[in-house]
């Protein structure tokens, strides 16, 4: 046993210093091991190379001898939000869940740190985009697997890796820059067989989007595609995704039938049966505003709340307010809903306004912009329902999509300068010798 440890430790060394050598590759692969579906964890192997993977990642970067920090104000909130969730320990009832959860919060927000710093240039951005979109493919692999090869009938709801169902089409579309970007990115032959797969990624989003039954996910589809409508830069997949979803409909209803049988049947109404946990969760807000339950509680303090309404969720003991907004009260308290709304209208500020500044740095697309706003638009429409996902790294990948634009050229600025300067440094040794 001893030996067999320290073989391992042995071959860990190496490996260790060839990711604290290549931070960049670190954070693409924590990025990944965050997302990864619980149908592929095996624990504790899971959240032990996860940890290290994200740590190594911090690691790397702040062994970087050229590395620079940047602090846009959604991520000085965001910080404000944690530190303050820390306090709440002080009056949680079961530490253990708190611990649970403010370890959550930290492995988003360096994630989302690490992004914003590290990909400052479109290359580094071009591997981020990479990675996105071959966590989509493999997603798109694994609902195909799930269809064709796990007694699948086209009566139930897709079940994949054992993802809930209402997240398979959540993470299909976060995933769609990662897509489209490389077709911005390519000509000629490479552009038109990168476009061909982009189509087929979205008909396969159609598809298992459809198959999974999730309402919310098909709002957001659509919302998205009518979104590329907008600029001519991405019409080309707003026509064709529509015309593939208008066209599935009429060859091939069965598909649909299952999204489209939830929508007629109304389960819950429109929120889904979530307006009483609504309700619940502003009562409790009313009754403690400030304190909150304590960060990793609000689920477990709910439950009486929940009960004083209906009965249907009784036996659920720690069922969350399914709105991340609310979850964020019911935890934290107002406090931290002041700081986790303004923190996202701050992302959405920065994505605004960076538009200019992104047309300033050589080689830059035209198209990311419509892209990252479509799929956002998308996305906030199934996050507003969602549970659990207030601070999960997906939602913080999307964040950290709105902020990249005004930080990468920020960070291509700098570098502008720094070239200027060092150019600049013979002339004036001449010119000193010349004295």
């Amino acid at each position: 046993m001893i030996g067999t440890m320290l073989i391992a430790g042995a071959l860990a060394i190496p490996v260790l210093i060839y990711l604290l050598d290549h931070p960049l590759l670190t954070l693409n692969a924590a990025l990944v091991l965050v997302l990864l579906p619980v149908g592929l964890r095996v624990e504790p192997l899971y959240t032990v190379a996860t940890n290290g993977m994200v740590l190594s990642a911090l690691a790397g970067w702040m062994a970087r001898p050229d590395r620079h920090s940047h602090w846009p104000a959604a991520c000085v909130l965001l910080a404000l939000l944690i530190g303050w969730a820390v306090l709440t320990m002080f009056w949680a009832a079961d530490p253990v869940a708190s611990r649970r959860e403010l370890i959550a919060w930290l492995i988003s927000f360096i994630l989302l740190f690490l992004l914003i710093c590290q990909v400052d240039s479109l290359r580094a951005l071009d591997r981020l985009m990479m990675t996105m979109g071959l966590f989509g493919w493999m997603i798109v692999l694994a609902s195909f697997h799930a269809v064709l090869f796990t007694n699948y009938d086209f009566v139930r709801r897709l079940r994949v890796l054992e993802m809930n169902e209402n997240s398979l089409g959540v993470v299909l579309l976060l995933m769609l820059p990662g897509i489209l970007w490389p077709v911005l990115r390519s000509t000629g032959l490479r552009r038109a067989v990168l476009m061909v797969l982009s189509v087929v990624y979205i008909l396969c989003t159609l598809a298992f989007v459809a198959l999974s039954g999730s309402r919310g996910s098909a709002i957001s589809l659509v919302l998205i595609l009518f979104a590329f409508l907008l600029s001519r830069s991405t019409r080309p997949w707003g026509l064709v995704g529509l015309a593939l979803g208008a066209g599935g409909l009429m060859v091939a209803p069965a598909l649909f039938s299952i999204v489209l049988q939830r929508f007629s049947e109304e389960d819950g109404g429109e929120t889904g049966g979530r307006g009483d946990l609504w309700e619940a969760s502003l009562n409790f807000i009313r009754d403690q505003p400030f304190t909150g339950a304590g960060v990793g509680n609000g689920p477990t303090a709910l439950h009486d709340y929940i009960a004083s309404i209906t009965g249907i969720f009784n036996h659920r003991m720690d069922l969350p307010s399914h709105q991340p907004i609310l979850e964020v009260g019911v935890d934290i308290g107002v406090v931290g809903i002041a700081l986790y709304v303004a923190a996202i209208l701050a992302a959405l500020w920065s994505f605004a306004t960076s538009r200019r500044a992104w047309a300033g740095i050589p080689g830059a697309p035209d198209g990311y912009h419509m892209i990252v706003a479509g799929t956002a638009a998308g996305f906030m429409g199934s996050w507003f329902k969602a549970g659990g996902i207030k601070n999960n790294p997906i939602f913080f990948l999307l964040l950290a999509l709105l902020l990249l634009p005004a930080c990468l050229a920020r960070a291509q600025a700098r570098s502008r300068a720094g070239r200027a300067r060092g150019a600049a440094r013979p002339f004036r040794r001449l010119e000193a010798a010349d004295a």
